[in-house]
């Protein structure tokens, strides 16, 4: 038994145990800029904070932000818009 993996959730009827990987890349996946693993109970979204960090610190220009709904939330549209990211 893994002592740091976590239950987490894919839709209301199914759960898993585990990790989740949150990756950030470029648009045309070409370039994979920084990738995050944690506990199955992980909140999606939660360092994109850091990923966004990570590409801006590497010299990426970013033009956009594409994610599913996890990320349609207040503290990530406010820091996109706080960096002039459309």
């Amino acid at each position: 038994m893994d002592k740091d993996a976590r239950v987490g959730r894919k839709s209301k009827t199914h759960s898993f145990y585990g990790y989740k990987a949150e990756i950030c890349q470029t648009t045309d996946g070409s370039l994979i800029t920084s990738v995050t693993v944690d506990p199955g109970s992980y909140v999606d979204g939660s360092n994109f904070k850091d990923h966004l960090e990570e590409a801006l610190k590497a010299g990426l220009t970013v033009t956009g932000v594409y994610g599913d709904k996890a990320y349609f939330r207040p503290d990530i549209l406010n820091l996109i818009k706080a960096k002039g990211i459309f």
